[in-house]
């Protein structure tokens, strides 16, 4: 790698990006995270005339540039210039309007300029070279720097833009911001690959095997399968006004619903409502699913295994269990973890309100009286 030590001006830095001759957001990029506060003071720096730390960009053979490091001070600026954004209140919010802008312009950024790279060399592996120590990146940032150009990555990021699953308003603006939507979607994939498994090794072997264009096919519909279901149960009652947008009872939702993919979709909008009964609160107004709920081991259970170890093999197959006992019975004499809820449900609410009933082959919770 050839590279040399240069000075660009903000002037010089903004007609780049004005006239389309910088790339600020190549694969390996994260996306633009930086909060108002964040952005404010970069502008109070520039305005106090502080030095920044270092741009690195890339000089590609056709003369446009790469932004290697320093796309979150580039936007920033650019926003400033255009009006966007503003200072901090330390400098009185003020706009680019009413400041110098002829000193603004001149300020000068110190820029590593990259202009060869060697066969052995790769523009990916520097950025993340450049940020994995400290806190610059997050494993979905590095994720998306190191395996860019992957199948997986690819269904990953495409599928968050399923309609459907757009619908279920799962993710606020801070997660999709640092890309933990997408990492999200990457846990559930790597579930329908390879099944229950810990979190983190699960996601690792996918990216590193990666998945066939075939694979990718067929994932793409399961998945949309799934999340087609669940949308429905969420015309119901939505899951962002439930327990179940969380990622750990929504893991164990999706993956009730892929076990059950085939099932008449009149018994799973009776199972979700089971679910809802289950959301609601005591007479004290405290949660059904608790890690203090004294009265209910079952419940206990399933509400720690959301909070330990939650990503583990072991807690994820614990809270699928519990799905499968109260959804899914047959045989209450069989079923402890059933009986355990219909008997703290009696306590709760009273023997003649908690009865069952037969739903296809199961014998369900009659919702209706625990209404």
């Amino acid at each position: 790698m050839d590279y040399i030590f240069k000075e660009y001006s903000i002037k010089e830095i903004y007609d780049l990006v004005e006239n389309k001759q910088i790339d600020l957001n190549p694969s390996y990029q994260r996306n633009f995270i930086w909060s108002p506060d964040n952005q404010n003071e970069l502008i109070d720096t520039i305005l106090k005339g502080y030095p920044l730390p270092s741009f690195f960009l890339y000089k590609k053979p056709d003369g446009k540039f790469e932004m290697v490091d320093g796309q979150q001070r580039t936007t920033t600026i650019y926003r400033f210039i255009q009006g966007l954004i503003t200072s901090s209140k330390a400098f009185n919010k003020i706009n680019f309007k009413d400041i110098d802008q002829k000193k603004f312009l001149e300020y000068n950024i110190p820029v590593i300029e990259i202009t060869k790279l060697a066969t052995e060399d790769s523009l990916k592996e520097f950025y993340v070279l450049i940020n994995k120590k400290g806190v610059h990146l997050n494993p979905a940032e590095v994720n998306k720097s190191e395996f860019h150009d992957t199948n997986f990555l690819k269904l990953s990021s495409d599928l968050l833009s399923y309609q459907n699953l757009i619908n279920l308003n799962l993710f606020s603006e801070s997660t999709s911001r640092r890309m933990n939507d997408r990492a999200f979607i990457e846990e559930l994939l790597a579930y329908l690959i390879s099944g229950v498994k810990d979190k983190k090794k699960s996601v690792e072997v996918v990216f590193k095997d990666d998945i066939s264009e075939e694979e990718y096919r067929l994932l793409d519909s399961k998945f949309k399968q799934i999340i087609d279901k669940i949308e429905i149960l969420n015309s119901i009652e939505p899951l962002s006004q439930t327990r179940y947008k969380q990622k750990n009872d929504f893991f164990t939702l999706f993956s009730f619903i892929n076990e059950n993919l085939n099932e008449d979709i009149n018994t799973l909008k009776y199972q979700y409502r089971i679910l809802l009964v289950l959301d609601g609160v005591d007479n004290e107004g405290r949660q059904i699913i608790r890690p203090s709920n004294e009265d209910s081991a079952a419940l206990k259970e399933y509400a720690n295994n959301c909070i330990t170890q939650s990503n583990s093999k072991k807690a994820r197959e614990n809270r699928l269990n519990f799905f499968n006992s109260i959804l899914k019975n047959k045989s209450t004499a069989n079923n402890e973890t059933f009986s355990d809820v219909l008997g703290y449900l009696s306590l709760l609410l009273g023997n003649e309100k908690v009865k069952l009933k037969k739903i296809d082959e199961f014998e369900l919770l009659d919702v209706e009286r625990l209404k």
